[in-house]
């Protein structure tokens, strides 16, 4: 199976999860693929989504469905939710494909972006957002909590199978050290990082596409169809 994680503020339509679909219909391989609360044509709002909730949704989906073995393509705030998963079912999780993996990007947020007088009004328990000063996010005192909570790269991530990750050169959400550390932060040996030149965080792209199709088919070559 093929379980395709989005980003924050996107939703399981987009023509990377239609790359995504095919191949792992060429593959012969289920697909599977959710919006979380507050996203695309699920229930809730923005402000009621965190990365533990998003976490929730996915595990909430996936108890209903046979417990077969999966691979987890992972996008931007996708991937931080997708190794937070691969660490709690383990052996059931055969590789991980991240773009653009976001992991602890709420703490980014809150420490490089965030003025003063926004850190006072979410402790008071203010909504900011989504609007066009936050890049469409909605921040909420919770989403900040539980980011803190679910923190993975100074304690390490537990997980140990076939890990490629995808960066963009032109990525201005998550930096390359950011990359970096999550790659260093991985207990697997088995991980590829892939640096694209010119592309963006979005990965969109017909070449972010053609690779991201590339990096997919390898990983079920390796894992599924061995």
């Amino acid at each position: 199976m093929i379980l395709y994680l989005h980003g924050w503020t996107a939703h399981r339509k987009s023509k990377k999860a239609d790359t995504i679909l095919e191949t792992a219909k060429r593959n012969r391989c289920h697909y599977v693929s959710i919006d979380y609360t507050g996203h695309g044509e699920s229930g809730g709002t923005l402000a009621d989504f965190t990365v533990g909730h998003g976490l929730k949704d996915v595990m909430d989906i996936l108890s209903t469905l046979p417990q077969i073995p999966m691979i987890i393509v992972g996008n931007s705030i996708g991937g931080w939710i997708g190794f937070l998963l691969a660490e709690k079912l383990k052996h059931r999780v055969l590789g991980v494909l991240a773009l653009a993996p976001a992991v602890d990007i709420t703490q980014d947020i809150w420490n490089e972006l965030l003025p003063s007088i926004a850190k006072e009004a979410l402790n008071q328990g203010d909504i900011i957002g989504p609007s066009p000063d936050t890049q469409g996010f909605c921040l909420t005192q919770d989403l900040f909590k539980n980011g803190i909570e679910l923190s993975m790269l100074d304690r390490g991530i537990e997980y140990i199978g076939p890990v490629r990750i995808v960066w963009g050169d032109r990525d201005n959400r998550v930096k390359l050290d950011k990359i970096i550390r999550t790659k260093n932060a991985l207990k697997s040996e088995n991980v590829t990082l892939t640096l694209l030149k010119g592309s963006d965080h979005h990965l969109s792209e017909n070449r972010d596409l053609k690779m991201i199709e590339s990096h997919l088919t390898d990983l079920i070559q390796e894992v599924i169809i061995k």
